[in-house]
């Protein structure tokens, strides 16, 4: 098979994700589909040899319980003890940035940013601190810490494939220290430059407690999953079956819990109808009438526990706007009601 037209192929690919990133899943697809037609890898071979299903399995269930950690507001909350706890904004900053780089190592990079960066934007505008560098800061150092532990981030579990590395040789390899301390010791390097550049803001800027924790237990799921591939590293080399047996298992019973124990608070619940009123899924007028009338409270004192019921913003609901809708023409959309009612269509 001709070498040039693989990599033809390859660098297309990559440019259609650079130009489509929203159909980023899909051209991979189509390219990897399109190599297997051409007989660059032949079907079997293709999925016996050349997709490494122990890394998808380990992705996939670190991906799980990334999701379900965030979703617990742990991260929040102590983003928002660090923001209260810290003698001044920069030191403040500088430490929601190391925590969310130290969140990276164990937990996927864009989740973790989306987390912290509401605390960080709220003590920036109260001190009038340029948003730009404080996101950078934010970004970069999500980023370089997910290359420090297997489960990080896909790049490190790619590296951990084709290196044979396990869980703990990214801590010690060979007997010593491996890419986790010097990925750290940059980590540090950052913390300490961004608290050099935000140094004259010294007065402190307290940040309001909003979240709750909703359960402990996707923290404790995700320590007990990277406590078991530490130990799972001792007995196997690489990145083999069992590591991402570990992941999956872990990420099983992270669902589990999230489908028979999760509970909503009200705010979340009208904050969700809110993004349907704004894409159009509930009517807006409908939506608003239903706000300001209080009959949604009086369903939740009537039918939640009242550890449920919390504030709910009405005016921020009231003042999203719904995306432009265009109807279809007159005749698509009696066509429509004919089929969905057709005992109306006479």
């Amino acid at each position: 098979m001709n070498i040039v037209l693989v990599a033809g192929i390859t660098v297309l690919a990559y440019a259609l994700i650079s130009v489509f990133s929203n159909k980023k899943a899909w051209i991979s697809l189509g390219a990897a589909a399109l190599l297997i037609i051409i007989g660059a890898a032949p079907f079997v071979e293709a999925l016996r040899d050349y997709i490494n299903w122990n890394v998808l399995a380990i992705y996939v269930g670190s991906l799980i319980l990334a999701e379900l950690f965030i979703y617990s507001r742990v991260p929040a909350v102590i983003a928002e003890w660090i923001a209260n706890k810290s003698p001044s904004a920069a030191i403040a900053i500088a430490l929601i940035a190391l925590f969310a780089g130290l969140v990276s190592a164990f937990v996927e990079n864009v989740a973790t940013v989306l987390v912290v960066a509401p605390i960080a934007i709220e003590i920036s505008r109260k001190v009038k601190v340029p948003l730009g560098p404080v996101m950078v800061l934010l970004a970069v150092n999500a980023n370089l810490q997910g290359t420090a532990t297997l489960v990080g981030d896909p790049p490190s579990m790619l590296f951990a494939g084709a290196a044979g590395f396990s869980f703990n040789d990214f801590f010690f390899y060979n007997g010593k220290p491996s890419i986790f301390f010097f990925v750290e010791f940059g980590a540090i390097i950052g913390a300490a430059y961004s608290f050099f550049v935000l140094r004259k803001h010294t007065h402190k800027e307290p940040v309001p407690r909003d979240s709750r924790v909703i359960s402990w237990v996707p923290l404790l799921l995700l320590t007990a999953m990277v406590a078991g591939l530490a130990v799972n590293s001792i007995y196997e080399t690489g990145v083999g079956a069992r590591a991402g047996m570990i992941c999956l298992l872990a990420a099983l019973l992270g669902q589990v819990w999230f489908v028979l124990f999760r509970k909503e608070k009200l705010s979340e619940a009208m904050r969700i109808m809110g993004f349907m009123k704004v894409d159009n899924h509930l009517d807006p007028d409908l939506f608003d009438h239903f706000v300001r009338s209080g009959v949604y409270r009086a369903y939740a004192k009537k039918f939640l526990a009242p550890d449920l019921i919390d504030e709910v913003d009405e005016e921020a609901l009231l003042a999203l706007r719904p995306k432009p809708f265009a109807l279809p023409p007159r005749a698509e959309r009696e066509r429509r009601f004919s089929e969905f009612l057709p005992e109306y269509s006479s």
